[in-house]
């Protein structure tokens, strides 16, 4: 159940967030590329290395022996400095992509914000998550990421479903029934954080972020079915055009 909501909290995002990334894609032998460099060669390196790492750090440790892999760095003596000045510099092209994501979203959700605005809130937020420690629960963290990204890609599912298994287009106004059924979904999704919660309900709900993509799912086509569904715009037609 843990490895489904890590899964869940980690994967839908990226998917969500990631999504207008597809229409750079000439046909598709390019997702099927993307997808065997960006997720299974990517699961190997960066879960592969650090495995080996630490399992070469455990067999010559004669003492107390930890899985941290900071610990593994930190046992190779005069190199470690390096080796961890290179993992921050690395950290420099996934925090630009975060930052790039989360000014597309803005814009897109807002786009009466500046986009500077908006990247600069992003990167500032992103920063003080790291800086803080936060984002070292990572249970904990892709818990509230997933309860917030599940819902959402639930009602794109549903979106598509109903569209004839294509993307509608742009549509007029507020889309209620996207916003009522992330709300609910989201609601669904952090139950065991909510003070009061009913603990059979809590223990149920798991794993959480599965529970909130279907509640998003569920209600998006009600809510569609029932007229909260705007009107779709041609491209023309489009704010952003």
């Amino acid at each position: 159940m843990t490895i489904i909501e890590i899964v869940l909290g980690f994967f839908a995002t990226a998917g969500a967030a990631g999504a207008d990334f597809g229409m750079s894609n000439r046909n598709s032998r390019d997702v099927a590329l993307g997808g065997f460099t960006g997720i299974a060669l990517a699961i190997v390196v960066a879960g592969g290395l650090p495995i080996l790492a630490v399992a070469g750090h455990i067999a010559k440790t004669t003492g107390p022996q930890s899985f941290d892999y900071t610990v593994t760095i930190s046992s190779v003596g005069a190199l470690a400095p390096i080796m961890f000045f290179l993992f921050a510099a690395a950290s420099v092209a996934p925090t630009c992509f975060c930052t790039f994501i989360a000014s597309n979203s803005f814009a897109t959700m807002l786009p009466k914000i500046p986009r500077s605005i908006s990247t600069m809130v992003g990167a500032t937020v992103g920063a003080m998550l790291a800086v803080t420690g936060v984002t070292q629960n990572l249970i904990g963290f892709f818990g509230i990421v997933g309860a917030s990204f599940g819902p959402i890609c639930g009602a794109i599912a549903a979106d598509y479903l109903l569209s004839g298994n294509k993307w509608a287009g742009p549509r007029a106004g507020i889309n209620w029934a996207g916003y009522v059924s992330w709300a609910l979904g989201f609601l669904v999704g952090i139950l065991d954080k909510i003070p009061g919660a009913p603990s059979a309900l809590v223990k149920a709900d798991r794993p959480a972020t599965l529970f909130s993509f279907v509640v998003g799912f569920v209600v998006y086509i009600a809510l569609a079915k029932a007229g909260l569904q705007p009107a779709t715009l041609s491209l023309e037609e489009s704010p952003a055009h």
